[in-house]
Order: C-alpha cells, then structure tokens, then sequence
C-alpha cells in the first residue's frame, strides 16, 4: 500500500525507505517521537542575553528660560557702578548711626575708622546676600541682568560666598579677572569661573 512520507512529503512511495529523500521511515518516525518527548511544549529555546544598554553621554543643561544673552563686560559694568553709588549712601548715613549709637560723640578719626569697617562689612555682605535671595544686586535689577549657575539654577549660600570671594581674587589680579567678562565668548569673569556662575540678561 502506497503511503507518504512524514519528511518530504512525497506522496508515491512503497517499502521502508522514500524513494526521493530516501530517510528511513521507521528511523526518523523514533527520532521524532524521542525530540517530542524531550522538549517541553510551549518553552521556547533558549536565547542568549541581550548585551547591557550603552550608557549615554550626559546632556548639556538649557539655558534658563528668559535668559536671552549672556551678560558681557560693560553691562556689567554698570551694574556695578549703580551698586556703588547705592551703597555710598547707605554706608556712611547707616554707618555714622551705628558708630554715634556705639560711641557716643567718637572723634574725627574713630568715625573714619568705624565707618570704613562698617563698609566693608556690608560692601561684602550686601552681594552674597542679594545674589543668594533674588539672583539680583539693586544695580543689576537695573539693567535687567541675573546670576544663575552654569546650569541655570539659582545660586545657594555657599554659592554665593564662592562667588564673593572671587571678587576679591578678580581684584588682586589686578583686575584681569574682571577684564576676563570681556575677552571670554562665555562673558564669565574669574568669579564666575570660580563659583560655577553665569550673568544672563533677563526679561
């Protein structure tokens, strides 16, 4: 009786063996039956494991929104100029009040001399405290300029003091750290290099 065979397929063929393919019927019929009861329906074959995500390279922060430019040399030097007018006033009308409630009626030199401290005092309290509340000094709320980090972030107290520090760095180098906001396409001053800060123009 004529029979087809179970790997080819051919549908003509007597005897044990295909006369096309020529596998052994009763053979490959065991081998089959031994596979299927081998593997388990259903599970499928073992892959190999997919190689580790490559890492990607860290993204550059934006820019603050309503940053428009960086803040170059000159705009910044008004800023400064404004700040030194407003705390002119307010040193000598604030320290002559303090030294005269301290003192009593000082002497020529002793105001000179309470008065110059009590400028420094707040000449160097004045900056980390208007750059770490509003980003701002009086002077640069003028000409609409800020201080944020390199990422955009506003400045902590730490920060800030950084930042205060390198002015007086940007002084002592005879003022190149300050010149630094001018020849740099970044517009950062030694200061800002410093503390990690930017001056950006603000809406």
């Amino acid at each position: 009786m004529s029979t087809s065979c179970p790997k080819c397929g051919w549908q003509q063929v007597e005897g044990p063996r295909c006369a096309r393919c020529g596998v052994n019927f009763a053979e490959y019929r065991a081998q089959m039956a031994v596979a299927s009861a081998v593997a388990r329906p259903g599970t499928p074959p073992p892959q190999a494991p997919s190689p580790p995500p490559r890492a990607e390279a860290p993204r550059q922060p934006a820019p603050p929104e309503g940053a428009v430019h960086a803040a170059g040399f000159w705009i910044r030097f008004v800023a400064i100029v404004i700040d030194g007018l407003c705390l002119a006033a307010a040193e000598w009308v604030l320290g002559l009040l303090i030294v005269g409630l301290l003192f009593g009626s000082p002497g020529t030199l002793a105001v000179v001399v309470g008065v110059w401290i009590f400028n420094v005092f707040l000449g160097t309290i004045y900056p980390v405290i208007f750059h770490w509340w509003w980003g701002q000094t009086l002077g640069k709320m003028a000409v609409h300029i800020k201080v944020v980090t390199v990422a955009g972030d506003s400045l902590s107290l730490g920060t800030s003091i950084i930042r205060e520090i390198g002015y007086w760095v940007s002084l002592l180098t005879l003022c190149i750290g300050y010149l630094m906001a001018g020849l740099r396409s970044d517009k950062r001053a030694l200061h800002d290099l410093m503390a990690g800060t930017r001056v950006e123009y603000v809406v």
